[in-house]
């Protein structure tokens, strides 16, 4: 059961991280552009996943 959720979810970060990028380069951004708008997004999600799960907030 736990291999089958990994598949689905692996899957839906890689379909993300997919269209992110082809959405960036429709925009014009170059290479160095969709590697920082890639990073920020990481970082954004890890500082509110964090502030997520802290009860009491």
């Amino acid at each position: 059961m736990f291999l089958l959720a990994f598949f689905f979810y692996i899957d839906g970060v890689y379909t993300i991280i997919d269209m992110a990028t082809a959405y960036g380069q429709a925009l014009g951004l170059d290479s160095t552009g969709l590697l920082m708008a890639l990073l920020v997004t990481q970082i954004v999600a890890r500082v509110l996943s964090y502030l997520a799960g802290c009860p009491g907030r």
